[in-house]
């Protein structure tokens, strides 16, 4: 395994734990709820892609511009796990088929799965720009 590809799975690592770290620590604040927006193609959390984005960009920071992709493939799987789990426990409740389910539940999240992959890659790229900025504010030995 090369070095570059060790520093991304870590990068993946950090990313993700930070996440999940962000999220639970959001729970202890008693006003996050009322940053959430409903609009018609679905529900708006501002904070929550803020989080991901800060996430994410400690992933880029750790791994550089290489991570960006790897930070919406991140986004993409969990986004896919979330919309299935919703799917196959609301098709029992409303006597519908799991691909119905998730073809309402889809529509229904599509705004927040975008800005959620948009945050992503934003948070990654930044991060990595961060990465890249003390070497280029370092002054020139010659």
């Amino acid at each position: 395994m090369t070095e570059a590809s060790k520093r991304l799975i870590v990068a993946a690592t950090l990313a993700m734990g930070s996440q999940w770290l962000l999220s639970w620590l959001m729970g202890f604040i008693p006003q996050v709820a009322l940053t959430t927006r409903m609009t018609p193609l679905g529900l708006l959390d501002p904070l929550n892609y803020l989080l991901a984005a800060c996430a994410m960009a400690v992933g880029g920071w750790w791994a550089g511009k290489r991570f960006v992709p790897v930070a919406v493939l991140m986004t993409l799987l969990l986004w896919l796990a979330i919309l299935t789990v919703m799917a196959t426990s609301s098709a029992s409740q409303v006597h519908a088929s799991t691909a119905d389910n998730l073809t309402a539940i889809f529509k229904f999240n599509q705004l927040g799965l975008l800005c959620s992959l948009v945050a992503a890659a934003l948070g990654a790229w930044l991060g990595s720009r961060l990465q890249r900025a003390p070497a280029a504010a370092a002054p020139d030995p010659a």
